[in-house]
Protein backbone atom coordinates (compact mmCIF):
# COMPACT_ATOMS: atom_id res chain seq x y z
CA UNK A 1 0.00 0.00 0.00
CA UNK A 2 2.89 2.56 0.63
CA UNK A 3 3.33 2.33 -3.61
CA UNK A 4 0.45 4.15 -4.10
CA UNK A 5 1.07 7.39 -1.74
CA UNK A 6 0.99 10.40 -3.40
CA UNK A 7 4.55 11.28 -3.13
CA UNK A 8 3.95 14.85 -4.00
CA UNK A 9 1.49 15.42 -1.44
CA UNK A 10 3.40 14.04 1.48
CA UNK A 11 6.21 15.99 0.66
CA UNK A 12 4.12 19.28 0.87
CA UNK A 13 2.53 18.25 4.53
CA UNK A 14 6.49 17.15 5.37
CA UNK A 15 6.71 20.79 4.86
CA UNK A 16 4.15 21.74 6.16
CA UNK A 17 4.86 20.58 9.51
CA UNK A 18 8.30 21.53 9.45
CA UNK A 19 7.47 25.34 8.15
CA UNK A 20 4.62 25.31 10.96
CA UNK A 21 6.54 23.72 14.02
CA UNK A 22 3.45 21.69 15.00
CA UNK A 23 2.77 18.45 15.90
CA UNK A 24 0.96 15.97 13.84
CA UNK A 25 -0.16 12.69 14.77
CA UNK A 26 -2.38 10.26 12.97
CA UNK A 27 -5.09 7.99 15.22
CA UNK A 28 -7.71 6.09 13.86
CA UNK A 29 -7.20 7.82 10.54
CA UNK A 30 -7.63 11.00 11.65
CA UNK A 31 -4.61 13.57 12.20
CA UNK A 32 -4.72 15.55 15.25
CA UNK A 33 -2.50 18.14 15.94
CA UNK A 34 -0.70 19.58 18.64
CA UNK A 35 -2.81 22.14 19.86
CA UNK A 36 -3.02 25.91 18.82
CA UNK A 37 -0.97 27.11 16.21
CA UNK A 38 2.45 29.01 17.02
CA UNK A 39 1.47 32.74 17.60
CA UNK A 40 -2.46 31.99 18.31
CA UNK A 41 -3.68 34.63 20.30
CA UNK A 42 -6.67 33.54 22.96
CA UNK A 43 -7.62 30.11 24.63
CA UNK A 44 -7.31 26.88 23.44
CA UNK A 45 -10.31 25.27 22.33
CA UNK A 46 -12.29 23.47 25.21
CA UNK A 47 -11.16 19.42 25.79
CA UNK A 48 -13.47 17.35 23.47
CA UNK A 49 -13.89 20.15 20.75
CA UNK A 50 -13.13 18.92 17.03
CA UNK A 51 -11.90 21.52 14.21
CA UNK A 52 -12.33 20.40 10.91
CA UNK A 53 -9.58 22.40 8.74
Amino acid sequence: WTNTINQANKMALCAWVKETGITLVQINGQRRYGGPPPGWVGDPPPAGSEVFI
